[in-house]
C-alpha cells in the first residue's frame, strides 16, 4: 500500500529498502536527524543483504536515506516504513 504521508520524525524506528519491490535488501534503523533536504539519518540497528542479516560489527554505524515521497519510486512503492 502506497503512503505518501508516510514521513519520519526524530526518534521513529524506519525501515527502509534499498530497490524499489525488492524486499530482501533494507536497513533498520532510529531516525536521529533530518536535514534541510529530507534526508533522514539513521543509527543503524539492523541490516538485510539478499536475504541475509549482517553482522553487527559489520553493520554501518549510520546510514541515511531521502524522507519517503524524495525519490523517483515512492509514488508506486512504499520505500520507508515506520515500524516503530
Amino acid at each position: 500500500m502506497t503512503n505518501l504521508n508516510n514521513q519520519a520524525i526524530v526518534g521513529d524506528i524506519i525501515k527502509s529498502f534499498d530497490f524499489a519491490g525488492h524486499t530482501e535488501h533494507y536497513m533498520i534503523g532510529e531516525v536521529v536527524e533530518i536535514n534541510d533536504s529530507q534526508m533522514l539519518i539513521c543509527r543503524s540497528i539492523k541490516q538485510v543483504v539478499s536475504g541475509m542479516a549482517v553482522e553487527a560489527e559489520k553493520m554501518p554505524a549510520t546510514f541515511r536515506t531521502p524522507q519517503m515521497g524524495q525519490c523517483m519510486m515512492d509514488s508506486k512503492w512504499e520505500r520507508v516504513i515506520i515500524v516503530g
